[in-house]
This record gives C-alpha cells, structure tokens and sequence, in this order.
C-alpha cells in the first residue's frame, strides 16, 4: 500500500468515525453548534472587504510607478569617470557619484589606519620608482 492509499483510508476512517460521533450527538448540542456556525458565517459576511479598496490600490500602485519612471527619465545623466589606478597601471570607468559612495564605503569599512590613505600618492610613487630603477 503506497502512501496515497494510506492518506485515502485514514481520511475515510476519519470521516466515518465523525459522522458516526454526529449521529450520536445529543439534539441540543447539535442546536448550539449550528446556531453558533450561523452567527460566524454572519460575521464574516459582514466583515468583507470593502469593494472600492482593491481598485483604489491598484491606482495608486500604478500612479507611484508613472511617478517614478517620470523622474528615473528627468534625472540628469551620470557622466562616465575615468580613474587611473597607478599601481597597477589600468584604467577603470566608474558611474559619478555611485563610485564615489562605494570608494567612501570601503575606505569606512576597512581595517587600515586612516594615514594609509593620507599618504597613498606615495606609495604610488614610490611603486613608481622602483619599476623605473
């Protein structure tokens, strides 16, 4: 028996054991129960959504998204920089301000001192020189 089968017989086993706990349930008990399904059904009823909400949503998301290509389209263009990394003798084109943001970004989140950077045009040229001698 595969494990289908097993879910099959238990659901039925299941089923008959409630509808036999059902027919044997005194009258009264039985009352509440509906009364108390009824008075449920009737609050969810009442609680739905109101019918205006999800087309209201609807515009509104799309209003933010014509709002927010407007402006992706009127921002000015980012001029492309071309930075010389001397040490390695390579050329990187980095987007303006972004580049900027992430070179501020590594320089704050990394573990040497601060005068490594003071003084990096010197070990540039220093790097230099001792290529050239």
């Amino acid at each position: 028996m595969n494990r289908e089968d097993k879910e099959t017989v238990f659901i039925a086993d299941a089923k008959a054991d409630l509808d036999e706990a059902l027919r044997t349930l005194d009258p009264a008990i039985a009352s509440r129960l509906r009364m108390a399904r009824h008075r449920a059904l009737d609050a969810a009823a009442e609680k739905q959504r109101v019918p205006w909400l999800l087309p209201a949503v609807g515009f509104a998301s799309a209003s933010l998204g014509v709002l927010a290509l407007f402006f992706l389209l009127q921002a000015p263009e980012q001029k492309q920089l071309v930075s010389r990394n001397t040490s390695k003798g390579r050329s990187e084109s980095r987007s303006g301000s972004l580049a900027g943001s992430v070179e501020d970004l590594e320089l704050l989140a990394s573990s040497e001192a601060i005068e490594f950077y003071e003084d990096l045009e010197f070990y540039g040229w220093l790097a230099e020189g001792n290529r050239a001698g």
